[in-house]
C-alpha cells in the first residue's frame, strides 16, 4: 500500500472509530510503528484529525458534548497521566484521609499508593476501588448506593452525593474533561457534576489532575471555579504561553 492510500485509510478509520492508537493502526495497515508515526506526522495539519500522544483522534469529537469511551481515554496521553499521578502521590501524607474522583489519571494514582501504610482512601469509582484493594495496608472506602454508570465505572446518584458530604477529607484528587480561565473546571457528563462538587465541599485541599490536552478547552457542564482548586498538576507538554497565563492570575499550576 502506497503512502497516500495509507493516509486515506487512517482518516477513514479514525472518522469511523473516533480514536485510533498507534498499535491499532499498525495492525490495520500491517506496517511498522515507525511508518505509522511518519504517516501521522503528515496528517498533523488535517482539518479532521488531531494527533495525540499514543495515537490520533477525530477533531470534531472535541465538541462540548462528546465524551470518549473509557478505553479511548486511557490511551490518550498515557505517559503524561502517569507522570501527573506520580507527582500527585508525592503530595499525600501518611495518616490522612483522601477522596479520589473517577478517571484514568486517578486510576494511575491508585497504582502509586502501595507505599502508604496509614491512609484512608474513599472513592466512588469501581475500577479505582478494585485497584486500591490490592494495597494491603490501606483502609479503602467504596462510596456507593447509587447506579454504576455503564462503561465508565463511576457510581452516581443522590445517595453518593449525600455520603460524600457527610464525610471530611484532608485532600480531594479531582479529574475533569476540560478547564479554562473563563469557565473553570468542566465535565461532559452532567450526572457527575454534583458528585465532584460534593468532593470539593468536603475536602480541605483540592488538587486537579489534568493532562495538557484538556487545558483551554471547553466541555458541557462547569462544576468548579478555579479559585476552588488549590493546585493543578499537568504535563510538561503544556505550552509556556498557557502556563504563564495561569501563573499570572495567581493559579498554582505545576508541570511534570
Amino acid at each position: 500500500m502506497i503512502r497516500n492510500e495509507r493516509l486515506e485509510c487512517i482518516e477513514r478509520y479514525v472518522m469511523e472509530h473516533k480514536y485510533a492508537s498507534t498499535e491499532e493502526l499498525m495492525k490495520a495497515l500491517n506496517v511498522s510503528k515507525a511508518t505509522v508515526r511518519r504517516d501521522l506526522s503528515l496528517l498533523s495539519d488535517s482539518d479532521n484529525l488531531k494527533i495525540v500522544r499514543g495515537g490520533v483522534m477525530q477533531r470534531n469529537t472535541e465538541s462540548t458534548k462528546y465524551e470518549p469511551s473509557y478505553d479511548e481515554k486511557i490511551m490518550i496521553n498515557e505517559d503524561e497521566k502517569r507522570r501527573i499521578a506520580k507527582r500527585a502521590s508525592e503530595l499525600i501524607s501518611e495518616g490522612t484521609t483522601i477522596v479520589l474522583d473517577s478517571g484514568t489519571t486517578i486510576l494511575h494514582l491508585t497504582e502509586e499508593m502501595n507505599r502508604f501504610k496509614q491512609l484512608v482512601v474513599a472513592t466512588c469509582d469501581v475500577r479505582n476501588a478494585v485497584s486500591l484493594a490490592k494495597c494491603d495496608d490501606l483502609d479503602v472506602m467504596m462510596i456507593g448506593g447509587g447506579m454504576i454508570r455503564g462503561g465508565f465505572f463511576t457510581v452516581i446518584g443522590s445517595m453518593v452525593e449525600k455520603m460524600i458530604r457527610d464525610l471530611n477529607f484532608n485532600q480531594a484528587f479531582i479529574s475533569c474533561d476540560a478547564v479554562n480561565i473563563k469557565n473553570g473546571v468542566m465535565i461532559t457528563n452532567f450526572d457527575e457534576v454534583q458528585i465532584k462538587q460534593s468532593m470539593i465541599a468536603s475536602s480541605h485541599e483540592v488538587i486537579l489532575l489534568v493532562d495538557h490536552g484538556k487545558i483551554e478547552s471547553v466541555s458541557f457542564g462547569s462544576f468548579a471555579s478555579l479559585d476552588q482548586i488549590d493546585k493543578i498538576i499537568t504535563g510538561v507538554e503544556l505550552p509556556d504561553e498557557t502556563y504563564n497565563k495561569f501563573i499570572s492570575l495567581g493559579i498554582d499550576i505545576e508541570r511534570v
